[in-house]
């Protein structure tokens, strides 16, 4: 127990990096330090893969109101009223007189 007092105390008064000591610390030192790289690299990457996540949201976004803008233009030509004034143009007009029914006897 009183080693581990001991080398909080050192650590608190810097004497962990003593340089005639800082040799016989380098393992731990080296840990923590790939370990403080590790960290950051991951976090840099999370950051980047969030920024990518909002980028698709917002691409989503303005594909399903493009989606739903050419929906309604599509659905707005399809009416009969619409068809009759594109086909005057032609010359086409709608016929007053009823269809004729075909049948076909076998």
């Amino acid at each position: 127990m009183e080693k581990k007092n001991n080398l909080g105390k050192k650590i608190i008064k810097g004497d962990f990096f003593d340089a005639n000591k800082l040799i016989y610390n380098r393992k731990i030192i080296g840990f923590i330090a790939s370990i403080s790289i590790i960290s950051i690299l991951s976090s840099h990457s999370a950051d980047d893969k969030v920024y990518r996540i909002l980028k698709l949201q917002k691409d989503v976004r303005e594909f399903k109101s493009e989606f739903v803008d050419v929906r309604t233009q599509l659905m707005g030509s399809r009416l009969s009223s619409k068809l009759q004034e594109e086909v005057k143009v032609l010359g086409l007009f709608n016929s007053t007189a009823p269809p004729q029914v075909i049948s076909i006897e076998d």
